[in-house]
């Protein structure tokens, strides 16, 4: 029972509350007393559509509240349960504001509900009749209530409620399985793609110690490029170098053996020792290690850098360190930044695209180091260059074939979850096509052949869902 109905901002009202009894309440006046606008109020809090025009000139909102007493009406107190509403002293308060904006929002006991709950709710609490109206009689539920109450049926409709609602429970948990099982699977498949990249990673034991040992490569720079340079000039520099020595050793050794054949192993000695500091000399040019100066020209050159940029050291001394870079990356001005971020820091490491003579470019790893005198003051720079190439088409070749395997997984986990979304509603279909071809003596003979239709059509569905099913499985290798 409406007992009180409060309205403020609506049409020309500004504000009222309007107090009813129980029983017969009569609301009289003449034409143009606004009987119609409370009742269009009515109507708004009811559910029906809001516009910005009802808004009173110059409020920036209308407001329309209705107090229910439903002392008497439990079937609405549990609708209100159903809906998350909390119901005390058997009293509902219905809500409704417009704003100028057209934006309306609405309430039922303090709580937020959209206006079809209002509308719901509404809709058994206050039949309208006019000329036109009579709200319950459009309502779906209602026609259901009075047919079923007509009928003498209302018990048997309390069952069939009830028995729905635990149906609809065991599918929910049903459903909730599924996902959770789908969940473990998928996590499954996921473990099992950890357990396979680190079988497939292949880990040796004392491979951490390995890259180790290269990081202190590159973080000596400096300090290597000067023994790789001694060594260098005692094995194979000018004159006074080792091989020159060695060089000059072997005529006398020759006059020897000449004389004395016995001296033969001696030239085998020979030989080992000169050929083994040979290779030495030619391993120590491998080091692509060169020096700049402080505006980062070459000032410096080795065997190794010219194996790996084409340059020979008479076409690159002088010229600046940035002719190895992209033309990208001369445009950022990245050498002049390198240089200055080394000084600052001491020595940077860096990785990118570098240029060789031709025009070509390779992947490369590099430690700049910034070397000063006694002072402190900068006096220039020491580069060691790495070809890694081949070592970043690995990864990207590893990383491309774990990309498309889990392109797959997500392919097939779609797959399955689509299967399982269309094969669900097809399930109580069949179900129903199956019970009236049974029953097909109930049933008007003219629709006998369309029940048979869609047993058949339902059957096809199903069977090609499963097909569906059985390739997902297929592909996971499952099946």
């Amino acid at each position: 029972m409406l007992t009180e109905l409060r309205i403020r901002n609506f049409a020309i009202i500004e504000q009222v509350t309007l107090p009813l009894d129980e029983g017969f309440n009569v609301l009289s006046g003449e034409t143009g007393a606004g009987k119609s606008i409370i009742v269009g109020a009515l109507g708004l809090l009811l559910g029906e559509r809001a516009s910005a025009d009802l808004i009173r000139s110059g409020a920036e909102k209308a407001t329309v509240e209705g107090v229910f007493d439903i002392a008497n009406l439990k079937e609405i107190a549990a609708l209100a349960d159903e809906r998350g509403i909390d119901v005390e002293d058997d009293t509902l308060v219905l809500k409704r504001e417009i704003a100028a904006s057209g934006r309306g929002r609405a309430w039922i006991n303090g709580a937020t509900v959209t206006s079809t709950v209002l509308a719901e709710i509404g809709r058994q609490l206050v039949n309208l009749h006019g000329q036109h109206d009579a709200q319950t009689l459009l309502d779906g539920e209602s026609q259901r209530r009075v047919l079923d109450a007509f009928g003498g049926s209302v018990s048997q409709a309390d069952l069939v409620r009830s028995t729905h609602a635990e149906l609809s429970a065991v599918r929910r948990e049903i459903t909730s399985l599924s996902a959770r099982r789908a969940e473990a699977e998928k996590r499954a498949d996921y473990l099992r793609h950890v357990a396979r990249e680190i079988e497939d990673a292949r880990l040796s034991p004392g491979e951490d110690a390995k890259l180790e040992d290269e990081a202190r490569v590159l973080e000596n720079a400096d300090e290597l490029r000067t023994l790789a340079n001694s060594l260098h000039e005692l094995l194979s520099g000018e004159d006074t170098s080792v091989l020159s020595q060695l060089g000059a050793a072997q005529r006398p050794l020759t006059s020897i053996e000449r004389i004395d054949a016995s001296a033969a192993r001696m030239q085998e000695l020979f030989d080992t020792a000169f050929y083994a500091l040979q290779e030495l000399a030619q391993s120590v040019e491998e080091y692509a290690v060169y020096m700049l100066d402080t505006e980062g020209r070459v000032v410096s050159w080795n065997r190794g850098a010219e194996r790996i940029k084409q340059y020979s050291a008479s076409e690159i001394i002088g010229k600046n360190f940035a002719c190895f870079y992209t033309a990208e990356d001369v445009a950022a001005e990245k050498p002049q930044r390198n240089l200055h971020e080394a000084a600052r820091r001491g020595h940077i490491r860096d990785q990118g695209l570098r240029v060789r003579k031709d025009g070509s470019t390779f992947e490369a790893e590099v430690v700049l180091t910034a070397l000063r005198d006694a002072k402190g003051n900068l006096r220039s720079y020491s580069k060691v260059t790495r070809d890694i190439t081949d070592q970043i088409r690995s990864r990207e070749s590893e990383a491309e074939k774990i990309a498309a395997q889990k392109a797959s997984k997500a392919k097939d986990d779609f797959l399955a979850a689509l299967s399982h979304e269309l094969r669900t509603p097809l399930t109580p279909a069949l179900a129903a096509a199956t019970y009236l071809e049974d029953n097909a003596e109930k049933i008007p003979q003219q629709f006998v052949e369309d029940v048979q239709l869609i047993k058949r059509n339902v059957q096809l569905q199903a069977r090609l869902i499963d097909d569906l099913l059985d390739l997902t499985r297929v592909t996971r290798g499952k099946l």
